[in-house]
Protein backbone atom coordinates (compact mmCIF):
# COMPACT_ATOMS: atom_id res chain seq x y z
CA UNK A 1 0.00 0.00 0.00
CA UNK A 2 1.22 3.49 -0.86
CA UNK A 3 0.14 6.46 1.23
CA UNK A 4 0.13 10.05 -0.05
CA UNK A 5 -0.22 13.28 1.93
CA UNK A 6 -0.62 16.43 -0.15
CA UNK A 7 -1.49 20.08 0.39
CA UNK A 8 -0.01 23.58 0.43
CA UNK A 9 3.08 24.65 2.37
CA UNK A 10 2.91 24.75 6.18
CA UNK A 11 -0.27 22.67 6.52
CA UNK A 12 1.15 19.76 8.52
CA UNK A 13 2.13 17.25 5.82
CA UNK A 14 5.62 16.66 7.21
CA UNK A 15 4.32 16.70 10.77
CA UNK A 16 1.74 13.99 10.00
CA UNK A 17 4.33 11.92 8.14
CA UNK A 18 6.79 12.23 11.04
CA UNK A 19 4.14 11.24 13.58
CA UNK A 20 3.21 8.14 11.58
CA UNK A 21 6.87 7.26 11.07
CA UNK A 22 7.67 7.79 14.77
CA UNK A 23 4.86 5.41 15.70
CA UNK A 24 6.56 2.81 13.50
CA UNK A 25 3.58 2.67 11.24
CA UNK A 26 5.38 3.34 7.95
CA UNK A 27 8.16 5.31 6.30
CA UNK A 28 7.64 8.53 4.34
CA UNK A 29 9.79 10.40 1.87
CA UNK A 30 9.13 14.08 1.09
CA UNK A 31 8.59 15.18 -2.49
CA UNK A 32 11.31 17.78 -1.74
CA UNK A 33 13.83 14.92 -1.72
CA UNK A 34 12.52 13.47 -4.98
CA UNK A 35 12.57 16.96 -6.54
CA UNK A 36 16.19 17.48 -5.42
CA UNK A 37 17.19 14.21 -7.09
CA UNK A 38 15.39 15.22 -10.29
CA UNK A 39 17.23 18.57 -10.28
CA UNK A 40 20.48 16.67 -10.79
CA UNK A 41 19.17 14.98 -13.94
CA UNK A 42 17.05 17.91 -15.13
CA UNK A 43 19.11 21.13 -14.81
CA UNK A 44 16.22 23.35 -15.95
CA UNK A 45 14.45 22.38 -12.68
CA UNK A 46 17.20 24.02 -10.60
CA UNK A 47 16.05 27.62 -10.57
CA UNK A 48 13.15 27.84 -8.13
CA UNK A 49 9.75 28.57 -9.60
CA UNK A 50 8.83 32.09 -8.43
CA UNK A 51 6.21 32.30 -5.68
CA UNK A 52 2.77 33.12 -6.97
CA UNK A 53 -0.71 31.76 -7.55
CA UNK A 54 0.33 29.29 -10.26
CA UNK A 55 3.62 28.02 -8.77
CA UNK A 56 2.28 24.88 -7.12
CA UNK A 57 0.12 23.88 -10.09
CA UNK A 58 3.06 24.34 -12.46
CA UNK A 59 5.41 22.41 -10.16
CA UNK A 60 2.78 19.72 -9.58
CA UNK A 61 2.25 19.22 -13.30
CA UNK A 62 6.02 18.98 -13.87
CA UNK A 63 6.36 16.44 -11.07
CA UNK A 64 3.37 14.17 -11.77
CA UNK A 65 4.98 11.72 -14.24
CA UNK A 66 7.80 11.09 -11.76
CA UNK A 67 5.40 10.77 -8.83
CA UNK A 68 3.26 8.30 -10.76
CA UNK A 69 6.32 6.22 -11.60
CA UNK A 70 7.51 6.27 -7.97
CA UNK A 71 4.08 5.24 -6.65
CA UNK A 72 3.77 2.41 -9.16
CA UNK A 73 7.27 1.18 -8.24
CA UNK A 74 6.51 1.33 -4.51
CA UNK A 75 3.20 -0.48 -5.02
CA UNK A 76 5.03 -3.41 -6.64
CA UNK A 77 7.19 -3.76 -3.51
CA UNK A 78 4.08 -4.64 -1.48
CA UNK A 79 5.39 -2.81 1.59
CA UNK A 80 3.71 0.18 3.18
CA UNK A 81 5.43 3.40 2.14
CA UNK A 82 4.41 7.05 2.00
CA UNK A 83 5.18 10.20 0.06
CA UNK A 84 4.25 13.67 1.30
CA UNK A 85 4.52 17.03 -0.39
CA UNK A 86 2.97 20.13 -1.85
CA UNK A 87 3.36 18.98 -5.47
CA UNK A 88 0.97 16.04 -5.12
CA UNK A 89 -2.19 16.88 -7.07
CA UNK A 90 -5.66 15.49 -6.32
CA UNK A 91 -6.05 14.65 -10.00
CA UNK A 92 -2.96 12.44 -9.85
CA UNK A 93 -4.30 10.66 -6.76
CA UNK A 94 -7.58 10.01 -8.59
CA UNK A 95 -5.69 8.52 -11.56
CA UNK A 96 -3.39 6.42 -9.41
CA UNK A 97 -6.03 4.94 -7.10
CA UNK A 98 -7.51 3.02 -10.03
CA UNK A 99 -4.08 1.49 -10.78
CA UNK A 100 -2.43 0.84 -7.41
CA UNK A 101 -3.24 0.07 -3.78
CA UNK A 102 -3.34 3.67 -2.51
CA UNK A 103 -4.67 5.82 0.31
CA UNK A 104 -4.38 9.58 0.28
CA UNK A 105 -5.30 12.65 2.27
CA UNK A 106 -4.87 16.34 1.68
CA UNK A 107 -4.26 18.91 4.40
CA UNK A 108 -5.23 22.53 3.78
CA UNK A 109 -5.37 25.93 5.51
CA UNK A 110 -8.30 27.88 4.15
CA UNK A 111 -7.40 30.91 6.30
CA UNK A 112 -3.60 30.93 6.55
CA UNK A 113 -1.98 33.99 8.08
CA UNK A 114 1.62 35.16 8.10
CA UNK A 115 1.79 34.07 11.76
CA UNK A 116 0.69 30.53 10.77
CA UNK A 117 3.40 30.39 8.15
CA UNK A 118 6.17 31.66 10.45
CA UNK A 119 5.24 29.38 13.37
CA UNK A 120 8.50 27.66 14.40
CA UNK A 121 6.76 24.48 15.61
CA UNK A 122 6.87 21.40 13.45
CA UNK A 123 9.64 19.58 11.64
CA UNK A 124 10.26 22.23 8.97
CA UNK A 125 10.28 25.74 10.47
CA UNK A 126 11.79 27.09 7.25
CA UNK A 127 9.91 30.40 7.34
CA UNK A 128 10.56 31.24 10.99
CA UNK A 129 13.14 33.92 10.26
CA UNK A 130 12.29 34.67 6.62
CA UNK A 131 11.61 38.07 5.12
CA UNK A 132 8.06 39.25 6.03
CA UNK A 133 7.20 39.72 2.34
CA UNK A 134 8.11 36.08 1.62
CA UNK A 135 6.05 34.93 4.60
CA UNK A 136 3.03 36.93 3.38
CA UNK A 137 3.49 35.52 -0.13
CA UNK A 138 3.56 31.95 1.17
CA UNK A 139 0.43 32.60 3.26
CA UNK A 140 -1.43 33.91 0.20
CA UNK A 141 -0.21 30.95 -1.84
CA UNK A 142 -1.34 28.51 0.88
CA UNK A 143 -4.85 29.98 0.91
CA UNK A 144 -5.26 30.00 -2.88
CA UNK A 145 -3.84 26.48 -3.20
CA UNK A 146 -6.05 25.29 -0.31
CA UNK A 147 -9.15 26.50 -2.14
CA UNK A 148 -8.13 24.72 -5.34
CA UNK A 149 -7.19 21.51 -3.53
CA UNK A 150 -10.40 21.46 -1.48
CA UNK A 151 -12.56 21.90 -4.60
CA UNK A 152 -10.67 19.15 -6.45
CA UNK A 153 -10.88 16.80 -3.46
CA UNK A 154 -14.65 17.33 -3.21
CA UNK A 155 -15.08 16.71 -6.93
CA UNK A 156 -12.85 13.60 -6.88
CA UNK A 157 -14.05 12.29 -3.49
CA UNK A 158 -10.65 12.45 -1.79
CA UNK A 159 -10.33 13.12 1.94
CA UNK A 160 -9.32 16.70 2.75
CA UNK A 161 -8.79 18.19 6.22
CA UNK A 162 -8.54 21.88 7.13
CA UNK A 163 -5.90 22.24 9.85
CA UNK A 164 -6.76 25.86 10.61
CA UNK A 165 -9.20 25.42 13.49
CA UNK A 166 -7.75 22.43 15.34
CA UNK A 167 -4.41 21.27 13.95
CA UNK A 168 -3.99 18.16 16.12
CA UNK A 169 -7.58 17.02 15.60
CA UNK A 170 -7.24 17.41 11.82
CA UNK A 171 -4.01 15.37 11.86
CA UNK A 172 -5.65 12.62 13.93
CA UNK A 173 -8.59 12.49 11.49
CA UNK A 174 -6.21 12.36 8.54
CA UNK A 175 -4.22 9.54 10.18
CA UNK A 176 -7.45 7.57 10.76
CA UNK A 177 -8.41 8.05 7.12
CA UNK A 178 -5.03 6.65 6.11
CA UNK A 179 -5.76 3.65 8.33
CA UNK A 180 -3.60 4.54 11.34
CA UNK A 181 -6.31 4.34 13.98
CA UNK A 182 -5.30 5.94 17.25
CA UNK A 183 -2.02 7.27 15.87
CA UNK A 184 -0.76 10.79 15.14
Amino acid sequence: MVYLIGGPPRCGKSELAQRLTKEGWLTFVPTDLLWAVLEVALPDWRPPIPKGPDRLLKAGNMFQPYLEHAVQFLDRLRQPFGIEGEVILPETVARLRSKVDLRAVFLIRSAATAADMADPRGPNPWLYSADPNLIASVAAEAVSWSIRVEQACQRLQIACFDVGNDFDHALRDAARTLGADGRA
